[in-house]
């Protein structure tokens, strides 16, 4: 009985978190657990500073599902570029030619902003379509 009801209130938690809109998600937190992907979360792409928190704004209609990372960085801008991309195209995304990464119904863009005189703002956007859209 008590496994039914935490799996029943797991379940309406997950719901709950799943349809947020513009959530702000902490590192090491049960909902970057539950909704951001370990793509996102991988010590590889997360080397190249601190993350500040990942962000989760779900689907709806023509508006695609969007999971993000932000990383602070004293990294020159060309290196967390070079360190980005290298690292999707490993894990089996394309370039498509506007500065973005496409593998299927998903795409990667990516903005790096100065933060002061030596850091960078890094923001790393996943973009997925569920609901029958083909294109972006």
């Amino acid at each position: 009985m008590l496994f039914f009801v935490i799996v029943l209130f797991g379940g309406i938690y997950y719901l709950k978190l799943s349809f947020s809109e513009g959530k702000i998600i902490p590192p090491k937190s049960v909902e970057s657990f539950l909704l951001v992907p370990d793509l996102l979360k991988d010590k590889e792409l997360t080397s190249i500073g601190i993350v500040e928190n990942y962000y989760y704004d779900s689907e709806d209609g023509p508006k695609p599902l969007i999971i993000g990372v932000k990383i602070l960085t004293i990294e020159e801008e060309e290196v967390i570029k070079n360190h980005i991309r290298e690292y999707f195209l490993r894990n089996g995304f394309k370039e498509d030619g506007k500065q973005e990464l496409k593998k299927g119904q998903q795409k990667i863009f990516v903005v790096v902003e100065r933060t002061g005189k030596d850091g960078w703002l890094v923001d790393i956007d996943l973009s997925e379509y569920f609901s029958g859209v083909t294109e972006f």
